[in-house]
């Protein structure tokens, strides 16, 4: 078998998620990290694994499908090009340092069902504004964390 139908075969299995969690983890850093700048997952998806798409360099737009509900630790830390990424009113929680080092992410949006948001999730993201819903869960977390926020 050679790399590239591997990467195919490794590809199919991420997407239609059964691959193994150790594997999605190698998967992502190697094979997406550098060779894809836009995700679309498919509405298959109902959470985002811990570290799922950490530190894919090369990542600038993501959309998150509807029925999402859960965004884990660590997903999108260090994707230091993600600028774009969808956020569907379906996710309830956004994880630990979820965002983390996002330094070129320049807004999101979350609606007023976000129920938690993990610490140090928008840490390091200097360009970041928020676009949620005054007295929401997410407006507070902004607040008390020193995050731009557009009503």
């Amino acid at each position: 078998m050679t790399f590239a139908m591997l990467s195919v075969l490794l590809f199919i299995l991420f997407y239609l998620n059964t691959l193994p969690t150790i594997l999605k983890s190698v998967f992502v850093d190697y094979i997406l990290s550098n060779r894809y700048k836009e995700i679309k997952l498919p509405n298959s998806v109902t959470y985002i694994g811990h570290g799922a798409f950490s530190h894919c360099k090369s990542l600038t737009s993501v959309n998150i499908p509807d029925g999402v509900e859960k965004i884990e630790d660590m997903t999108f830390s260090m994707c230091m090009s993600l600028t774009d990424i969808h956020i569907p009113a379906s996710v309830k929680s956004i994880g630990d340092a979820a965002f983390h080092w996002c330094r070129s992410l320049e807004s999101i949006s979350l609606s007023d069902s976000v129920t938690y948001i993990g610490g140090l999730s928008f840490e390091h993201c200097s360009r970041l504004i928020v676009k949620c819903p005054k007295d929401s869960y997410a407006y507070k977390y902004c607040m008390q964390n020193n995050i731009k926020v557009q009503i």
